[in-house]
């Protein structure tokens, strides 16, 4: 009996597909796009993996051509990792990583009363980067140039 249902719909999106095959065509690249995003989605451990790489490039860095911007981005990550602050929102198909006030583990009132939890309204100020198709874009932007130090470079004039 719902076999029968199933048969019906399979034949109808058959059919359906063959009367409007461009639209057909949009549909199931929009499903296959939405499941692609869903199983690339970046992870809490490949933000880890890639803050650690670049931890290790800025170190391998002097500090006169180190670019302060970076360093003190990943130096900031590396402390709220250390006091157990960073938090990542699933959406499905991306990913936030966010600041937290509080470590989970923590019981103070102020850590578990819903009331003094972070605003939605304010959620866009503790958001630390985003995550889509494998990439996490925020961390990618602040170390595009880390080994150029811009104070160096405005100080020669």
């Amino acid at each position: 009996m719902i076999g029968e249902d199933y048969v019906a719909v399979a034949k109808d999106v058959v059919d359906g597909s063959k009367e409007k095959p461009i639209k057909a065509a949009f549909y199931l690249s929009a499903i296959g796009f939405t499941i692609y995003t869903f199983n690339n989605n970046p992870q809490e451990h490949d933000f880890r993996s890639e803050l650690l790489a670049s931890v290790n490039d800025i170190v391998q860095l002097s500090e006169t051509i180190r670019n302060e911007e970076s360093a003190k981005y990943v130096n900031n990550l590396v402390k709220f990792y250390n006091e157990g602050l960073i938090r990542r929102l699933n959406l499905g198909v991306a990913s936030i990583m966010w600041i937290d006030n509080y470590d989970k583990a923590c019981q103070l009132y102020e850590a578990r009363c819903s009331s003094l939890k972070p605003r939605w309204l304010t959620f866009h100020t503790r958001v630390v980067d985003v995550g889509f198709c494998g990439h996490w874009f925020i961390m990618r932007r602040m170390m595009k140039e880390f080994d150029v130090n811009l104070n160096e470079f405005s100080n020669a004039e």
